[in-house]
């Protein structure tokens, strides 16, 4: 049955590490420019995340892919979390 346990994907830790850092880092980030140049980081990292995603659906490694689906959907809610900072 699709959504038992067994059928979760788990993040893998060092998407869970990259996750808590990118967060810290908005939280350190007090200037308007500080929080700019983070966002500009992170909207490569994710650029680079789409590109490792195509790469992994070209090779058929399904559990990177499901890997690397966790890692951009962190980095799409960090930028929109960033947006609503900058909004702010």
């Amino acid at each position: 049955a699709v959504g038992t346990e067994k059928d979760t994907v788990k993040p893998a830790p060092d998407i869970l590490m990259e996750s808590m850092e990118w967060r810290e880092a908005l939280m350190e980030a007090a200037t308007p420019e500080a929080r700019q140049a983070l966002a500009a980081k992170a909207e490569v990292a994710r650029d680079a995340c789409q590109r490792a995603l195509e790469a992994t659906f070209v090779a058929g490694d399904s559990p990177r892919a499901a890997q690397e689906t966790l890692r951009l959907g962190y980095l799409e809610k960090l930028l929109e979390e960033m947006r609503k900072v900058r909004l702010n």
